[in-house]
């Protein structure tokens, strides 16, 4: 089976793994430490902090804002995975949920709909690795947190601004992987300091993700091939949206301007040993029953979108299997 998501781990990181195994220094913080040293030197951010997950990284930016605020709402896209709002209510503060774009992101526009005297933060989005322009909600009068879960490319970029905090998840099916684990990063230098401290991690976890890291441009070389193959040749209609838009390649969303039956090309694709998704699992508003609100965009994103594998360890034959696959089912049920 072609798996939907899979890290990308090969016989240099099983080296890596073994020679910290053999050394029996697993909790020493060694490789720890290296790779926090790495990430503050590629993102340009000094204060960081190793967490359990990414989930436990926005719990802990919302601990900081706690302490500086009163107001308890915290806006997130409704399109999102449940973890993000699990988090928000974990902390003690109020899930406000927004609509996206047309394009699958939040929008300043769909943002604003939902500022009142309440909020506290807003968190962005990066999904399918699509760019989330943090300088949009500057002006906005709150917090602001900015999950690169999907999207750790946007992280090495070094931006201008990203906002007040950097949450990251080093999950198996992330951008690269330490097994588990995830990073927040305080963005202000001084403003909120954050203490070095290391929730979960240990020097096996440090010597995988210091391998990943070190070799992180082939990642993106590695995506961006994979892309370029679906491009040029799936169905222009097909591929076009995410096409125009800037994206890490984290995902690979196709889209079906008049949606699509997805058990049914889940199981298609199934017979041919290929895992596809659509774009999330459930709309938050409808897993957590929220109404009285728009969710228009989002819901035609769900309806409308298929996700197909793409993934460093992915190999071009695979790929162009999914591409025959992909043609062959779109041109028969749908012809396109």
């Amino acid at each position: 089976m072609i798996s939907h998501s899979r890290p990308w781990i090969n016989k240099e990181d099983k080296t890596n793994i073994l020679s910290v195994l053999q050394s029996e220094l697993l909790i020493s913080g060694k490789q720890v430490q290296s790779f926090r040293t790495n990430l503050q030197n590629i993102s340009g951010f000094n204060e960081i902090r190793l967490t359990y997950s990414g989930q436990r990284a926005i719990e802990l930016a919302l601990s900081h804002i706690a302490v500086k605020t009163n107001k308890r709402d915290v806006i997130l896209p409704t399109y999102v995975c449940s973890e993000v709002y699990e988090a928000i209510l974990s902390m003690g503060f109020n899930p406000v949920l927004c609509d996206v774009g047309t394009n699958w992101i939040m929008t300043k526009e769909t943002v604003q709909n939902h500022l009142d005297h309440n909020t506290a933060a807003i968190i962005l989005i990066s999904v399918f690795g699509i760019d989330v322009d943090a300088n949009d909600f500057k002006d906005f009068d709150c917090f602001i947190i900015n999950d690169l879960c999907q999207n750790f490319d946007d992280l090495i970029k070094k931006r201008s601004y990203y906002g007040d905090f950097i949450t990251v998840s080093f999950h198996p099916t992330k951008c690269l992987t330490a097994l588990s684990g995830g990073a927040l990063i305080s963005c202000i230098a001084g403003k909120y300091p954050l203490k070095l401290m290391d929730e979960g991690w240990n020097d096996v976890m440090g010597s995988l993700v210091n391998g990943q890291l070190a070799r992180y441009s082939d990642f993106q070389k590695r995506r961006n091939k994979l892309a370029t193959q679906y491009y040029k040749n799936l169905p222009k209609e097909l591929s076009d949206k995410i096409y125009k838009l800037k994206s890490s390649h984290f995902r690979f969303p196709l889209w079906l301007e008049k949606g699509y039956d997805f058990k049914k090309a889940k199981k298609y694709f199934e017979t041919y040993d290929i895992a596809i998704r659509k774009g999330v699992d459930e709309l938050l508003h409808k897993k957590f029953k929220v109404k009285n609100r728009s969710y228009k965009n989002a819901e035609t994103c769900f309806q409308n979108t298929l996700s197909i594998p793409i993934y460093p360890s992915l190999s071009m034959a695979s790929c162009n299997k999914i591409v025959g696959v992909t043609k062959k089912y779109f041109r028969e049920f749908y012809g396109i």
